[in-house]
């Protein structure tokens, strides 16, 4: 699969393991571009619209922001010739606002070069968080940090977190938790830095921008990135409820993949199950815990990679989407 880029961003070096990104339009079966904001937006849209007439192949548009900046990229989308959203329950609102159906659900993955197990640190804390925290902005991510992050700080579990900002809780600051922030290399600005980040912690903890019934929206079926890359890294994974885990199946496999708590009192009810509370060397992820990550992780590279991402756009552009669901 050759495809021509413009405008990618750091989705681009998860997606090289998987296909040829070329220089040449000519030899492309697509072009493709991630929304994308600044100054110079809308020429590096117009161009990718010239291209892809230029040299007669489609111009494919992969919005990660919805739902929460659905109206900002509304206009670019409406340049290209094929929109792959990252919320799959808004496929109704973009099939009428665009007047097609050339659009199609795809969500974030993971990348197995990127996105591996790697050994735990010998002072990992006992959980490790990824993410920033937006707290003012969306009230699901609020409630997200209050259902599995605060209950467990406050219950006595070691932390480490990763965010560009410092964390606007101060137990999050206090020993055994420490914050990591944008001056290590380590930071969570290095998207390719998850794995190393995830050694910090003996379990991930999960929270999302969007959660369905908040932030005055209805159902939502998107998710953090942190998710599949999480599993993908073999991590035992907790996460605050989304609709999305069902959406993308890691709820239906059959065995357990992840956590899930909707509530303080289950966050803490799963940590229990998850650590192994009274190993003479010091906590450490139970047997349960290891083969969620397990499972998960197989989960993950069968069904949510980003190859499997990329042939689900040649798949479409072939008239063949299959379901909109997980795949």
């Amino acid at each position: 699969m050759n495809i021509y880029p413009v405008s990618f961003g750091f989705l681009q070096p998860y997606c090289d393991e998987y296909v040829d990104f070329v220089d040449d339009p000519g030899v492309a079966d697509f072009v493709l571009m991630m929304n994308t904001g600044g100054a110079g937006c809308m020429d590096l849209l117009k161009f990718a619209r010239q291209t892809a007439d230029k040299y007669e192949i489609p111009f494919c548009f992969w919005t990660i922001e919805d739902p929460n900046a659905y109206l900002g990229f509304l206009a670019q989308a409406k340049v290209a010739d094929y929109v792959f959203t990252s919320d799959g329950a808004l496929l109704p609102q973009y099939r009428k606002d665009l007047g097609h159906n050339r659009v199609h659900w795809l969500p974030l993955a993971a990348s197995e070069a990127y996105h591996r197990p790697l050994p735990l640190r010998e002072d990992a804390t006992d959980a490790v968080f990824s993410g920033n925290w937006y707290d003012s902005q969306w009230v699901a991510r609020k409630w997200g940090v209050d259902t599995v992050i605060l209950p467990l700080a406050e219950a006595g579990y070691s932390i480490t977190t990763f965010s560009l900002d410092e964390p606007p809780y101060p137990i999050l600051m206090q020993a055994p938790n420490r914050w990591i922030g944008p001056s290590d290399p380590l930071s969570p600005g290095y998207y390719s830095a998850v794995a190393q980040q995830y050694t910090f912690g003996k379990i991930v903890l999960g929270v999302n921008n969007q959660r369905s019934h908040m932030d005055g929206r209805g159902l939502t079926t998107m998710t953090s990135m942190r998710t599949p890359e999480a599993l993908a890294c073999g991590k035992p994974f907790l996460a605050s409820q989304s609709d999305a885990y069902k959406a993308l199946g890691l709820l239906d496999a059959g065995y357990y993949i992840m956590g899930v708590a909707d509530t303080p009192e289950q966050t803490l009810s799963w940590v229990e199950n998850m650590i192994d509370l009274d190993k003479p060397a010091g906590r450490s992820p139970s047997a349960r815990a290891m083969a969620m990550g397990e499972n998960g992780r197989h989960f993950v590279l069968e069904h949510h990679t980003y190859g499997r991402r990329m042939e689900r756009i040649m798949a479409c552009l072939q008239g063949d989407p299959g379901s909109e669901t997980w795949e």
